[in-house]
């Protein structure tokens, strides 16, 4: 069985006439509501004694999980097989959210733990990103990756190295105003769809999130796409359109940075970049940047000077370092 974490919830809940909470609007109120309601039903499904269980479960993206999410799926582990994947990385904590294992009981020890940071190059090696959007990435975090071992204890990765093809720089454009902004973004999917012989569904378009200050998905930027003469698949519009869109529909898709999560695309242009007001803007930086294989834009107004220094910073780092190892002319 391949399910969503919430699929799955709704499926056991309704088993055990446990009655889900509906998804309201997107204001602040409505979804604090929804996630108490959540919450409730997490709660009592955890009171339960499941006579279904797994032989195996593995879990993806598992630094987007609660701990009670993570209770409650033990749950269902048959203790027999005892057998658990959790596939997690802590370099993209978006909800900054603190898994104990040992608090969990989930045992992680020796060679059931994976680290980066092990001298086997099939796990330090990025094999999704170009070689240039892998260093890009690792200079968005000052170069010191975080990661968590079995014992909880917080460390960082620095040796990861991307893989061995080469894509285009990075590239980062400060706008001088929001029309300037989405004027560049078609700019650039025109330039690297005709000059890399792509496709509109190679492209994603990523914006921080849907309160985005004066940048306005609906009525500025997708209609400059469309004008130059491309389809677009708003994926975050709504629960509808994010349930319900296909990756393969020949259309650029266009996607706040949590739903953007675990995807990955030939080309992405991240955008708006200056509303990024999160605790940590290098996880959402990072997240997004590691959602292109090849081809990378970022553009800002330049009014977040957090954010903006960052991109800054690691652009010139980057820069630098192709310069000091000569491959910068190898690339397009």
């Amino acid at each position: 069985e391949f399910v969503y974490f919430s699929e799955w919830v709704k499926s056991i809940a309704n088993l055990n006439g446990i009655k889900m909470p509906i998804v309201g609007g997107g204001s602040p109120e409505q979804k604090q509501a929804y996630d108490r309601s959540y919450s409730e039903v997490i709660r009592k499904l955890l009171d339960l004694n499941p006579t279904l269980k797994y032989q195996a479960i593995l879990i993806d993206e598992g630094q987007d999980f609660d701990d009670d999410y993570y209770r409650l799926l033990l749950k269902y582990l048959d203790s027999e097989t005892d057998s658990l994947l959790i596939c997690y990385d802590y370099a993209q904590n978006l909800y900054q959210r603190k898994t104990s294992w040992r608090k969990l009981g989930v045992s992680a020890r020796g060679a059931r733990t994976i680290s980066l940071g092990s001298v086997d190059d099939q796990l330090i090696r990025n094999y999704r990103n170009s070689y240039e959007i892998t260093a890009f990435s690792k200079y968005l975090y000052n170069d010191r990756i975080p990661d968590m071992d079995e014992k909880d204890k917080v460390g960082y990765i620095s040796r990861i190295q991307g893989k061995y093809e080469h894509g285009s720089i990075p590239f980062l454009y400060l706008s001088e105003d929001r029309q300037d902004e989405y004027t560049k973004i078609v700019n650039w999917v025109n330039e690297i769809l005709n000059a890399h012989n792509l496709s509109q569904k190679d492209f994603l378009i990523i914006y921080p999130g849907k309160r985005v200050r004066d940048f306005n998905v609906e009525w500025g930027l997708i209609p400059q796409l469309n004008k130059a003469g491309h389809e677009t698949t708003w994926i975050s519009e709504n629960h509808i359109t994010k349930s319900r869109f296909n990756v393969e529909s020949d259309s650029i898709k266009i996607s706040t940075i949590g739903s953007a999560k675990g995807m990955d695309f030939e080309a992405c242009a991240v955008v708006a970049c200056d509303c990024i007001n999160s605790e940590k803007p290098e996880v959402d930086l990072y997240i997004s940047a590691t959602r292109a294989r090849k081809h990378l834009l970022f553009t800002t107004g330049g009014r977040n000077h957090t954010v903006t220094n960052i991109l800054e910073s690691s652009h010139s780092n980057l820069v630098d370092h192709l310069e000091e190892n000569h491959i910068n002319d190898s690339v397009g």
